[in-house]
C-alpha cells in the first residue's frame, strides 16, 4: 500500500513537471521571434479531433472497430523538443486512422499517463489497457511512447485488442520534419490496423 501511495506522488510530480516545461517552453517561444511558431492543430467542422495532415483518401478494411489511440508518452530527456514532437505524432497517428472510413474514433483526445492513472495501472500490462480500451469503450487502443535520440525520436508503438489482449508492435525513428513525421505516422497506422484485420 505504502509503494502504492508513492507511485501516485512520483507520478504527480512528473504530471507537474511536464506541465511546468510545457508552459516554459510556450513562454520562450513567445519571446524568441526568430524560432518558428508551430501551427496550432485545429479540429475540423466534423468533430472528429483534429490534425494538421489533410486527410483525403479513405482506405477500406473489411470490418468497422472503434480505436482510442492516446496521447504519445515522453520518455528519457523531456524538454520542449520532445514534447512538441510527442504531441504532433499524436496528432498525424490521430489523422493517419481516420483515412480508414471502417475505423469509428471519438472526438476526445486522450493522454497515455492520464488513462493509467485514471485506471490504476501501475503498468502497461495488456490486462490493465484492456481495462482502459474497456472503460473507453473501444475495440482497439492504440499507445506508445517517444524519446529523443540526438537528432532523431525513436517512437514504440503498441495497438492493443481489448478483447483477446492482443498486441502488435510497431518501432521506428523520425525527425521532427513533418514529411517524415507524417510518413512514419502513416505507415505505423497502416502496419498495425491491417495486421489486426
Amino acid at each position: 500500500m505504502r509503494i502504492s501511495s508513492v507511485l501516485v506522488v512520483s507520478v504527480l510530480v512528473v504530471s507537474v513537471l511536464v506541465v511546468a516545461v510545457i508552459a516554459c517552453s510556450s513562454a520562450s517561444r513567445k519571446t524568441e521571434p526568430s524560432e518558428p511558431q508551430p501551427k496550432p492543430a485545429t479540429p475540423p467542422a466534423d468533430g472528429s479531433g483534429g490534425s494538421k495532415l489533410s486527410v483525403d483518401v479513405k482506405h477500406e478494411l473489411r470490418r468497422a472497430f472503434s480505436l482510442e489511440i492516446l496521447g504519445l508518452e515522453a520518455t528519457g530527456t523531456i524538454d520542449a523538443r520532445t514534447t512538441k514532437v510527442s504531441f504532433e505524432m499524436t496528432n498525424l497517428l490521430r489523422a493517419a486512422a481516420r483515412e480508414y472510413g471502417a475505423i469509428k474514433m471519438g472526438a476526445r483526445q486522450r493522454e497515455l499517463f492520464d488513462q493509467k492513472l485514471l485506471n490504476g495501472c501501475e503498468t502497461e500490462a495488456p490486462e490493465c489497457m484492456s481495462k482502459i480500451g474497456t472503460n473507453l469503450g473501444v475495440v482497439q487502443i492504440l499507445y506508445g511512447h517517444i524519446a529523443q535520440s540526438g537528432p532523431t525520436f525513436r517512437i514504440r508503438l503498441k495497438l492493443l485488442d481489448v478483447e483477446t489482449n492482443t498486441v502488435l508492435e510497431w518501432n521506428g525513428t523520425v525527425q521532427d520534419a513533418e514529411p517524415n513525421m507524417q510518413a512514419a505516422a502513416r505507415d505505423a497506422i497502416a502496419t498495425l490496423v491491417e495486421r489486426f484485420r
